[in-house]
């Protein structure tokens, strides 16, 4: 949005006091333009950002919807008396917009965060010589994945949804509110090629292991690759040569995320927490690790 300038004359101060001061001008900004400038400055800035997509995940309504859109429509879960009866509806396949259970808000909290960090963490890039090139893509990869997984959960469950890559953060992008709904194999293939570009951006392991299993790494970018493929090559109006190919990238990715999590039971001298001994060697045995 343009600055607004506005002239401020000053005649009745200067009759005041008799000074012979030449009128000024004073450079006004909208709030959220104020917002903007102030806070994109320097590496604590998209960190905070970032974590705030993973928070903005593990609330209570987003984890609530994917449970009851996947888990919840599936054989393992029965109804029970005091299920509501907005969730009955949608167990039986009902997706009305009335349903409280088809609220999209929070998921496209998420997209929206993501695709703001991934359009200002660049000029941070710019400005803070702390924030090197590689922590940028890093944390791009981060919310390529996090808006990636967000938008496969919708098109599971809805198809067709409203799809865009760019943020809503003020009045000049208040269409962005609106954007047009895309196919799901259209968005699918959108999200396929944007996390196959990123894939090689992410950590592979943090040196702590919480961060490991509460962070996007590229084992975690590779499962869902290999879901997403697995998800295409099951369209049954997809060419049979087409299918063929997207079973073989699942495979391809789903061993990639199998071979580094060997890596890291089996190697010793990875630093940080030796998982081998987090783990009970019963299950190491049971999955085929030594």
């Amino acid at each position: 949005m343009k600055k607004i300038k506005k002239s401020v004359k000053l005649a009745t101060f200067v009759a005041a006091l008799g000074l012979g001061v030449s009128s000024c001008s004073l450079d006004l900004l909208p709030l959220n333009e104020v917002v903007l400038e102030n806070f994109w400055t320097d590496k604590s800035d998209v960190e905070s950002v970032v974590a705030s997509c993973y928070s903005q995940i593990n609330s209570g309504k987003y984890l609530h919807m994917i449970m009851a859109w996947g888990e919840g429509r599936s054989d393992n879960t029965v109804v029970g008396p005091d299920c509501p009866e907005s969730l009955r509806f949608l167990m039986k396949g009902g997706l009305k917009t009335t349903n409280e259970y088809c609220d999209w808000a929070e998921l496209y909290n998420v997209i929206n965060k993501c695709n703001t960090v991934l359009k200002y963490a660049p000029t941070v890039a710019e400005k803070d010589p702390n924030y090197t090139k590689s922590d940028l893509a890093v944390n791009s990869a981060e919310c390529k994945a996090l808006r990636a997984m967000t938008y496969f959960y919708l098109i599971k469950t809805f198809k067709n949804v409203p799809f865009t890559f760019e943020p809503t953060i003020d009045d000049n992008s208040i269409e962005q509110m609106y954007a047009d709904q895309k196919s799901d194999t259209e968005i699918l293939d959108i999200l396929i090629a944007d996390l196959e570009g990123c894939e090689m951006d992410a950590i592979v392991r943090y040196s702590e292991y919480e961060k490991t299993v509460g962070r996007i790494t590229r084992p975690a970018i590779d499962a869902l690759l290999a879901d997403m493929y697995l998800w295409k090559a099951s369209n049954a109006e997809l060419p049979v040569g087409e299918q063929k190919i997207a079973y073989e990238k699942c495979y391809v990715y789903a061993q990639k995320a199998i071979d580094a999590k060997r890596d890291i039971y089996t190697k010793d001298n990875i630093p940080g927490v030796n998982l081998t001994k987090l783990i009970d060697k019963k299950v190491l045995n049971k999955y085929g690790y030594p």
